[in-house]
């Protein structure tokens, strides 16, 4: 973080997805679950299928034999870390977004998944051959299905493997999504992420009309103290900055949800009683669609407060997101050093325009004022 805001206030320019909603989460694969990125090798190149894709192929041996010889001189690089988030990132879309089977999408997340499954195999074989006490996901498991299942060699590394691949898919895209959709849900409340946060304190459920303005004017001079101290006052500070960031993000959310809609599929049926007493019988087989946009939304409407909203994280329910601490830490940690900088905001024109594919955001570019 320290890297990106240093970067953002030299060049006075940072772009959003890749500059820093993709980076944070990509930390976390490294440092925290002990993955690394793919090495490059003299003569080999990192991804076939990230270079089909390039050219919107599903397999490398799609392509004329001239795009396989030059595909660097028409355009295509990458490296080590972009290739280990695009393997990530095929996956998820096969997982999460591809509702009606695309065969391209399809294809495209099986040859990503054969090399990321054998970059991944190799890191652990030789994690088991050579322990490290290094605290990271990857030790924890081993260790796990050692001690407490017996696992060994072939055995161990598949449970190994799977558990920290359901890890990378489900957790690096969506914590991408939701740091870039936060920053840009806060600066279309406001001019900047300032008058963003004022906007969401000043209409609070609890704030008077006649207090508004009030409010909005503590929150301005509390984040210019934040963005003016130095590191001592800002850790002072954060006991009572995090729980203002923490609804803010919530809110964030509930009006521009990461999941949108969550399609659930529907093994041995079901009976379904409506909130005006009708009773749906859903037939084994069937895909049910949870509209969360619709059902969040509607409880923001109606003044639910952020701790009460039962659909944020689907707590208590099967398809509760078991990592959304880590995720909340993530947008936390992005804001606060956005924070640290003056009037930052989107760049203008339409580069400051949030750009998509797959649905997922693609890139906005952010400016801020130097020093």
């Amino acid at each position: 973080l320290e890297a990106i805001r240093d970067g953002f206030l030299s060049s006075g320019q940072l772009e959003l997805v890749e500059g820093l909603g993709r980076v944070l989460p990509l930390a976390v694969i490294k440092d925290f679950y002990g993955v690394a990125a793919p090495q490059e090798k003299p003569g080999e190149v990192l991804s076939k299928t990230q270079i089909a894709h390039f050219f919107d192929r599903a397999g490398f041996s799609e392509l004329p034999p001239v795009w396989q010889e030059n595909y660097a001189s028409l355009g295509f690089s990458t490296t080590p870390d972009q290739t280990l988030l695009f393997w990530v990132r095929m996956l998820f879309i096969e997982v999460f977004l591809n509702l009606y089977n695309a065969d391209y999408l399809t294809e495209l997340a099986k040859n990503a998944s054969s090399e990321l499954l054998d970059h991944l195999e190799a890191q652990i074989r030789d994690r088991i051959a050579h322990p490290k006490e290094d605290g990271t996901m990857v030790s924890r498991f081993i260790s796990m299905y050692q001690q407490h299942y017996g696992y060994s060699d072939q055995h161990l590394m598949i449970a190994v493997r799977q558990s920290v691949l359901e890890l990378m898919v489900g957790s690096t895209d969506t914590t991408a999504k939701g740091i870039s959709t936060v920053v840009k849900t806060l600066l279309d409340l406001g001019k900047d992420l300032v008058s963003g946060l004022q906007f969401l304190a000043a209409n609070k459920p609890d704030v008077p009309e006649q207090a508004k303005e009030t409010v909005k004017e503590q929150v301005r001079q509390f984040l210019e103290a934040w963005r003016m101290g130095g590191e001592p006052q800002r850790a002072a500070m954060a006991a009572q900055l995090d729980p203002m960031l923490d609804e803010a993000i919530i809110t964030c959310l509930r009006m521009n949800p990461v999941a949108p809609v969550l399609p659930r599929y529907c093994t041995n049926g079901a009976t379904y009683t409506s909130s005006v007493g009708e009773v749906l019988n859903i037939e084994p087989g069937s895909v049910v669609l949870l509209v969360s946009q619709v059902t969040m939304g509607a409880n923001l409407k109606n003044k639910v407060p952020t701790d009460q909203e039962p659909f944020i994280f689907m707590d208590g329910t099967p398809h509760a997101c078991m990592g959304h601490h880590v995720a909340m830490l993530e947008i936390r940690e992005a804001l606060k050093m956005l924070l640290t900088l003056s009037n930052v905001r989107p760049a203008a024109g339409n580069l400051g325009d949030m750009t998509y594919k797959y649905n997922m955001p693609a890139a906005m570019l952010l400016r801020c004022d130097p020093g």
